[in-house]
């Protein structure tokens, strides 16, 4: 008896701003789930579909999967989303049993009860940060994703914040971690050889401390530029990953050639910054997972973190985590770091290489293919 008659059509828009250089924590998670389901499609009693949505015609195919790919070309944003809700565009094209919404919501879904919706974090319930629009998140999610089947969410701090603020019932609710590309973010076996690229390519020729997927808000980037200039004659430069920074940053990192702000970073350049960093410091004050502090651990880099959300599920007893207030304690540990009074090194290389080893996207995308086969057998589909 085959199973191969159902169905599940999976939301690919955010992967498509990946493929075109638009990277953002989603799109990479994205890509790598559906790549990662790709890798186990023989497996699977069921057919995947990827559905994508734009007006230039990026469409899903550029993922080069084996799974059949659907593209409408509406823009994707909420008149397209509307548009394709009264067109009943994925219904007729999709003709889908589930779909996977991977992108915490979705305006143009019809039937919600045939939907497994990824909330990748609570933290616009939780607080707020300037030029956000709280109120429609606040009043648009918490509907949806109660209608929604399933949800699936990347730790057991969002499961938790996601039932506080948005009153949805634990047994709704699948935690599945995100995975590491291991094939990309790796410790390079001949760091010196690395040296001359970084200084030709990103006009680095110094030590560095490295700081990946800034912002002024949560990320609290202003609190680290600050920690660090408040060093005397620092061994180390500091160095921002950061595509579109804001004028007040460069305002405040202006006129320091110690200070590099970094755009449009390729992945084979963010993994030698990774292996060539002093540390990679993430003073986050909450994330839904916590990508970058794996991809610093399987590159061979100590983190320097706090303690918070979901963090410590992530960094494990890999991470270096400082304590708050972080404009008292950052500066201290950074003083020590450049005194050499810290044995930073001391087993976290190690320890971060196995911690991050713990954490794959084969093992994110059998537990995705669980939960689907789950959630179809809940329809008597299979």
């Amino acid at each position: 008896m085959t199973h191969r008659n159902k169905r599940i059509l999976i939301d690919a828009n955010p992967a498509i701003l990946e493929v075109i250089g638009r990277y953002t924590g989603i799109g990479r998670t994205c890509k790598e789930l559906i790549l990662g389901l790709d890798a186990i499609a023989d497996e699977l009693p069921y057919e995947i579909s990827l559905y994508s949505q734009n007006v230039k015609g990026c469409s899903a195919k550029h993922l080069n999967t084996r799974f059949k790919t659907i593209h409408s070309y509406l823009r994707n944003n909420h008149n397209g989303q509307q548009w394709g809700r009264r067109l009943r565009l994925r219904e007729l094209l999709g003709r889908y049993d589930l779909q996977h919404i991977t992108h915490n919501y979705d305006g143009g879904i019809i039937d919600p009860s045939r939907c497994i919706v990824t909330v990748h974090d609570a933290f616009f319930m939780k607080f707020e940060v300037p030029n956000f629009d709280y109120t429609s998140f606040r009043t648009l999610y918490p509907p949806f994703i109660q209608a929604c089947r399933h949800i699936i969410t990347c730790s057991e701090n969002s499961k938790k914040d996601i039932i506080e603020t948005m009153d949805v019932e634990e047994s709704k609710i699948s935690v599945i971690p995100w995975g590491i590309d291991h094939k990309n973010f790796f410790r390079e076996e001949n760091k010196n050889a690395i040296l001359p690229l970084m200084e030709s390519r990103l006009g680095l020729n110094r030590s560095f401390y490295l700081s990946v997927s800034c912002d002024d808000g949560r990320k609290r980037t202003p609190e680290l530029i600050r920690g660090y200039l408040s060093l005397d004659h620092p061994a180390n430069d500091l160095v921002l990953v950061w595509n579109r920074t804001p004028k007040h940053i460069e305002e405040l990192t202006a006129g320091n050639p110690h200070i590099h702000i970094l755009k449009n970073i390729k992945q084979e350049e963010l993994r030698w910054l990774y292996n060539t960093a002093t540390a990679s410091i993430n003073i986050t004050s909450y994330e839904g997972f916590g990508l970058p502090i794996l991809e610093a651990m399987a590159c061979g880099c100590p983190v320097i973190t706090c303690r918070n959300s979901s963090i410590p599920e992530v960094g494990g007893e890999a991470a270096v985590y400082i304590d708050e207030p972080i404009n008292r304690t950052l500066p201290k540990i950074l003083y020590d770091i450049e005194h050499d009074n810290i044995r930073l090194y001391e087993n976290r290389t190690m320890m971060g290489l196995k911690q991050a080893s713990l954490f794959t996207w084969e093992k994110t995308a059998r537990a995705t293919a669980k939960v689907y086969e789950e959630q179809l057998a809940s329809l008597n589909i299979i």
